[in-house]
């Protein structure tokens, strides 16, 4: 089972755990709200794993989606991942 860490946006920037992520980092997000997830998605500068997933449980994705707005652009596309998809499929 995936762990379960403390997530937190704030005014400079993502923080889940120990590991901390600057706006000036992140390209965009995008919220997936639907039946199967209820995540926030960001689009990183990074190399490698520039997707960063973060589960929205008992947030309130439309209050998460307004907050980021003054910080990040939103992508257009609000789909899940094929990772989502995946993970949906084979019951993850």
């Amino acid at each position: 089972t995936p762990r379960v860490v403390e997530i937190e946006l704030n005014s400079k920037g993502v923080r889940f755990g120990n590991i901390s992520y600057p706006y000036k980092q992140i390209q965009y997000f995008w919220v997936v709200n639907n039946e199967r997830h209820q995540t926030v998605n960001f689009h990183t500068s990074a190399l490698v794993n520039n997707v960063l997933i973060l589960e929205l449980e008992g947030q309130d994705p439309d209050q998460t989606r307004d907050f980021l707005l003054q910080y990040l652009p939103e992508h257009s596309e609000t789909d899940e991942t094929f990772t989502q998809r995946v993970m949906h499929r084979f019951k993850f």
